[in-house]
């Protein structure tokens, strides 16, 4: 018959075997949740601003592509307010309209539109080519992405505030304007600027190969088990 220290040991084994066989488990198959880039075109310092608000008015918008349809979680933009004719440095409020567009042919068909009831303005260390301030504008929308399908698709930013708000530029590249919703929407000129932006969707990253951790527990319930003997008669409660 076996010793109550006996039986101890035993169901101690039987415990660190279950446990590691948890643990393991968990370390070999980890995964986490992430925002992945879906498209970013970074501001560059000290370029050229597009007016983009209703008091100009003049509305701005960018060109996209994506090879593969997504969850739309989060747009980011970078920006500003002139105040070299008496502009409204910070209108304490940030009010925004963005939208995006399935296609920009005449005023253009919405396949999205968000309020900006929860942008976060940041302050950064870049400047227009005026050496107006710079900000970056996060708009988080992971508590109901948009589902943005695969093809050519178009980002408009609006500020609708009280300040001569512009959008920041982000390199060489096509953009489109307009004055107001009612106005057809028109290429900018050949040598126009990208606009930045950057847009991030939720991603599930999962680990490809168990880590020495994992690996080591593994080991030790393996080790665990071969201890393990047939019993005849006495067993462990």
């Amino acid at each position: 018959m076996k010793s109550p220290m006996n039986c101890s040991i035993e169901r101690a084994t039987r415990t660190l075997a279950q446990w590691g066989l948890g643990v393991g488990c968990l370390l070999v198959t980890a995964g986490t949740a992430a925002a992945a880039v879906l498209v970013e075109q970074l501001p560059s310092n000290a370029a050229a601003g597009y007016y983009s608000n209703v008091n100009q008015p003049q509305q701005w918008a960018d060109d996209f592509s994506l090879t593969a349809a997504a969850a739309l979680d989060g747009v980011s933009w970078w920006g500003g307010y002139d105040t070299a004719n008496g502009g409204i440095e910070d209108p304490g409020s940030d009010a925004f309209r963005v939208r995006v567009y399935s296609d920009i042919g005449g005023t253009g068909t919405v396949l999205h539109e968000f309020g900006s009831s929860s942008v976060i303005r940041t302050p950064t260390a870049l400047v227009d080519a005026a050496g107006n301030s710079v900000y970056r504008y996060d708009l988080d929308l992971s508590a109901a992405p948009a589902g943005l399908p695969t093809g050519d698709l178009y980002l408009a930013i609006e500020n609708l505030g009280a300040s001569d708000w512009f959008w920041q530029a982000a390199g060489t590249g096509m953009s489109w304007y307009r004055g107001e919703d009612t106005d057809d929407w028109a290429a900018a000129p050949r040598d126009g600027d990208q606009l930045a932006f950057r847009l991030t969707t939720a991603a599930y990253q999962t680990v490809p190969e168990p880590g020495t951790a994992g690996l080591a527990l593994l080991a030790v319930v393996a080790w665990a088990r071969t201890r393990q003997r047939p019993r005849a008669v006495a067993t462990c409660p």
